[in-house]
């Protein structure tokens, strides 16, 4: 009975695991828990485990509905290669791979990192951690260079220009290869 009571009272305490039990045996061979150590060879420390509480309150239910969705929101995440605020440096790493680079400085004594992803297209993404969990990331595409049309050459210039006086076509036809040309020799000026 003693031995329930004593659980029970330390269950209660919550500072369960943070104290150390013994159980000795009394003159009598009954047991008997204490805090102090038993004099020797009569007994040993006794592992109690912290208790597994869920609170029922309004609060914690919603503490645990928000835990669920946040863990829903990171295996999507992961799952489609992207990053989420909060995110640990391994999930990030699951997300999107191992980085290109990864850069670190120390700012007031916090360490700050800065992973790197380049891509093969010229994109770079930057995903900023914190004591290592993100908070913020940059997209940075690459400069798309508009595609340059070359000019054509005097041959080609000459080519359109004939066909533009052939007796064959129709007035339409002439008018329309007429503005080819005209474009094609304003590009070479």
């Amino acid at each position: 009975m003693r031995l329930i009571v004593f659980m029970l009272a330390a269950l209660a305490s919550g500072q369960a695991g943070a104290q150390s039990v013994h159980r000795c045996t009394d003159a009598n061979g009954q047991p008997v828990f204490q805090q102090a150590p038993c004099p020797a060879g009569t007994g040993r420390p006794v592992v109690i485990q912290a208790p597994n509480v869920v609170d029922g309150s309004p609060a914690g239910d919603a503490m645990l509905r928000a835990q669920a969705q946040r863990r829903a929101a990171l295996s999507e995440a992961i799952a489609s290669g992207q990053v989420i605020d909060g995110m640990t440096d391994s999930e990030l790493r699951q997300a999107l791979g191992t980085p290109t680079v990864v850069n670190r400085d120390v700012v007031k004594g916090q360490e700050r990192q800065q992973y790197v992803y380049r891509y093969p297209n010229g994109d770079s993404r930057y995903v900023y951690t914190t004591g290592g969990r993100v908070y913020a990331t940059q997209e940075r595409p690459a400069e798309r260079q508009k595609p340059t049309r070359p000019c054509h050459s005097e041959r080609e210039v000459a080519n359109v220009r004939t066909s533009a006086a052939s007796i064959t076509i129709t007035r339409d036809e002439r008018k329309r290869l007429l503005d080819q040309v005209k474009a094609m020799e304003e590009c070479r000026q």
